[in-house]
């Protein structure tokens, strides 16, 4: 037995026969009465660790400890391990602390200034991992107690009510996590995080996204809050995206889900999470602080190394461990000291260069001087489905503005051209800076974030009298404004003069005029059929629907909220009427593309079909693609379902869209040719004879005027625009918006529906099929789904 040993079993001998003495004390802490007499009676005049050690021999022994107002505190009845079974020389000396996460870098310099205070004490530190899992944490909290003097629980995850517990065992300090059971320390950033943004605000920067921790984090939850608020403040777009991880890999993943839809700057919850989204950046080609500026929380050494240096937002590390180390200790003196103590250190901003202006918001004047004030070439690429009407006016536009040059990229059909644009933004490679789409697949690809939302008052307020309203209500999604409308896409009715004369045929109103007229030409001519449906797309057939006022869905776009409504009674009936067309011969459908490179269709050409009822644009396609046809082919108002008048619904219609990749000093430029391209009266006058534009000057222009197309015989222009006076439609039918996923609805469409169409098909039942599948899809991309 050791001499040490033996001084304890005495001691402890003796004390059970006798009154034990502060001798007693003194002789087993291996100290002088007294040394042990300063250190129960006026703690904090010799080392901590020498307090400890005659603290822990007196609890031992049943020696009482006084409190500060002198009273004799019975011994702890709730100790989580039993105190007599563990030797005083391994708590004395370790204070055990456990982080949440040691792999956010921000609290390596904590932990080591920690180390460095405690160790001045005679303490030895032992830091552990809790690895983000609440569990884990109190387990080794749990353990800490057994074999550690004290506990710093670094930014705790577990409960309160597991702190609260540990805190009764053992001296017990949190950091950035505020109990009421144990003292701390908290980072307090609110002022540093207002001037942050309050500088990006005086940058230029409108929106900004805050990649967000753990919501069990005290400080990430109060940043997030103090992010908003400031945001508020100074009226900038807020985002916050919750991140799965809060490594560098998470950051990874977050660049990738946000990289179609940068904003102007983003805060990072710590420096490994801002610092993987800063490397992803850079690999998809996007430079820091160019395209997006950044900013962290933690300030640990790796910020200051990288390209760019990393601006941040931490308190001292040095502060915030001397202000532990002495909570701790002031915890440790007296642990039965009230009230709880809770102290504040304050963050501030440390700038670096992931900072930059950025180019001033768009609006209507710094558009209008994109056109005469850049000193350097601008180059910008146009994708659209088909080439041949655009390069007139892109010609002229180059002559009058040499330093915007402009590519047009031809992309086939325009099926062809949203799935090459849609690829071409996956693999971030040679996506366009212009899109020239129809409007119909607008909302898709504004709700995935990929285009450029120019919204702007002034923007607003001119650009909107420069085209026909439907064409700009057409140009918006949600909130936001997305495209330059080109063309005005009405329904009318191709039909085959010769063909009509030749049986003696009479002009239909009605579609249920249509479908007798239809019966009559079969009967007359077994080999022919009075209309064509077009089921390469869905479009042609949904126009049945929005002209008899039966509405399949219906989308609120603002809140993301689709209903389907396949199996309404008008809906139905709809269905069931083009059924009937085509089982009696009436219509035929073929997947035919005129559209595409206005490639010739043989059925057309050889009369087989006696009308198309299609958008007003086809005209100069069939003008184009069946010359030896001229003066045959006339146009006429579309029919109308019985009781309902005219319908302004379309088939088509164009615009052009910027994409949201474009970088930003193209922004401008590429707006201002969009808008010049489409409204500018000399470019008007450029677009092919036949052609609608959407330009206000445009349709003022040929407003009854005696304008003859000599394709086909007749002002096609007073056909358009000349539409017969009906009741108007009800809220839901005016503002019929295609859904913003029409590529899949399409493909659903060819898939489900056009099939059935044929004679003693099923398509009306099938819609429900197709309601089933377009709900699945929706749903897994983030719409909530009803249906009536």
């Amino acid at each position: 037995m050791t001499s040490s040993s033996a001084t304890e079993s005495s001691a402890s001998s003796s004390s059970r026969t006798r009154a034990v003495t502060l001798a007693d004390v003194a002789a087993l802490a291996g100290v002088t009465a007294a040394s042990a007499s300063r250190a129960l009676k006026h703690p904090g005049r010799m080392s901590l660790k020498t307090e400890l050690k005659v603290r822990q021999a007196a609890l031992q022994l049943g020696y009482g400890l006084p409190d500060p107002a002198g009273n004799h505190p019975p011994a702890p009845t709730n100790a989580l391990p039993d105190d007599r079974s563990i030797s005083s020389t391994r708590r004395d000396s370790f204070i055990g602390v456990i982080v949440s996460d040691a792999s956010n870098p921000s609290f390596g310099p904590l932990i080591q200034a920690l180390q460095h205070m405690l160790d001045r004490q005679g303490l030895q530190v032992i830091v552990m991992d809790a690895q983000s899992d609440a569990e884990r944490e109190y387990a080794l909290a749990r353990r800490c107690t057994e074999i550690a003097a004290g506990l710093v629980l670094v930014a705790p995850r577990m409960a309160e009510t597991r702190i609260a517990r540990i805190a009764q065992v053992r001296p017990t300090v949190t950091f950035d996590r505020p109990v009421s059971s144990a003292s701390g320390v908290e980072t307090d950033c609110q002022m540093a995080i207002n001037e942050a943004m309050s500088l990006l605000n005086d940058m230029n920067h409108r929106t900004i996204t805050y990649l967000a921790g753990p919501k069990e984090v005290w400080l990430g939850e109060r940043q997030r809050q103090w992010i908003a608020a400031a945001a508020a403040r100074f009226d900038m777009r807020f985002e916050n995206l919750p991140t799965h991880r809060y490594d560098v890999e998470g950051g990874r993943e977050a660049y990738q889900s946000m990289r179609s839809r940068l904003p102007d700057a983003v805060i990072g919850f710590n420096d490994a999470l801002t610092m993987g989204f800063a490397a992803e950046a850079r690999d998809g080609g996007i430079q820091v602080p160019e395209d997006v500026s950044l900013i962290s929380f933690g300030d640990s050494p790796a910020t200051g190394c990288m390209t760019p240096s990393l601006t941040s937002i931490a308190a001292p590390a040095e502060q915030a461990a001397k202000r532990l180390a002495s909570t701790l200790i002031g915890t440790m003196r007296n642990p039965q000291r009230k009230p709880i103590d809770h102290h504040r250190i304050y963050a501030t901003l440390r700038l670096r260069s992931s900072l930059k202006r950025k180019i001033a918001p768009l609006n209507r004047k710094r558009i209008n001087l994109a056109l005469n004030d850049s000193p350097d070439i601008i180059d910008l690429t146009l994708l659209s489905s088909s080439t041949q009407e655009a390069l007139p006016r892109i010609d002229a536009f180059m002559r009058r503005y040499p330093t915007i040059r402009i590519t047009p990229v031809e992309g086939g059909s325009q099926t062809e051209t949203m799935q090459r644009f849609a690829a071409s933004v996956r693999d971030h490679h040679n996506v366009p800076d212009l899109l020239n789409l129809e409007c119909q697949y607008l909302p898709q690809f504004a709700a995935d974030g990929v285009l450029l939302d120019f919204s702007n008052t002034t923007i607003e307020r001119a650009w909107s009298r420069d085209f026909v309203p439907q064409t700009w209500r057409n140009a918006h999604y949600a909130s936001g404004l997305y495209g330059v409308p080109g063309d005005l896409s009405r329904m009318v009715m191709f039909y085959r003069r010769d063909i009509f004369e030749r049986f003696g045929l009479s002009i239909p109103h009605t579609w249920q005029e249509y479908h007798q007229t239809g019966l009559e030409l079969k009967r007359s001519n077994p080999s022919a059929t009075m209309g064509l449906l077009d089921t390469s797309r869905s479009q042609p057939y949904w126009m049945f629907f929005h002209m008899n006022d039966a509405t399949p869905w219906s989308v609120d776009e603002k809140r993301n909220i689709i209903t389907f409504r396949f199996g309404d009674e008008r809906v139905q009936r709809t269905a069931q009427f083009i059924q009937q067309c085509i089982n009696n011969g009436v219509l035929r459908q073929e997947s035919w593309s005129l559209a595409r490179n206005y490639s010739y269709v043989p059925a057309i050409g050889n009369g087989e079909y006696a009308t198309i009822v299609h958008a007003n644009w086809l005209g100069r396609m069939i003008a184009a693609t069946y010359p030896h046809d001229q003066g045959n082919w006339r146009i006429a108002p579309a029919p109308v379902f019985g009781g309902l008048g005219w319908r302004d619904c379309q088939i088509g219609g164009s615009l052009i869209a910027v994409s949201n990749a474009i970088p930003r000093v193209k922004q401008a430029p590429a707006l201002a040719f969009a808008h010049w391209f489409q409204s500018h009266p000399d470019a008007v006058a450029l677009r092919t004879p036949g052609s609608m534009s959407a330009a206000t000057t445009f349709i003022n222009g040929v407003t009854g005027g005696n304008y003859v197309d000599s394709y086909f015989g007749q002002n096609v222009y007073a056909v358009v625009l000349d539409q017969p006076a009906s009741p108007q439609p009800d809220a839901s039918q005016r503002d019929w918006r295609p859904l913003p996923f029409m590529t899949q609805v399409d493909t659903d469409f060819r898939a489900i529906i056009a099939p059935a169409l044929v004679s003693g098909g099923a398509s009306p039942s099938k819609l429900l099929q197709l309601q089933e599948n377009l709900t699945s899809y929706a749903r897994e991309h983030g719409f909530e789904v009803r249906s009536e």
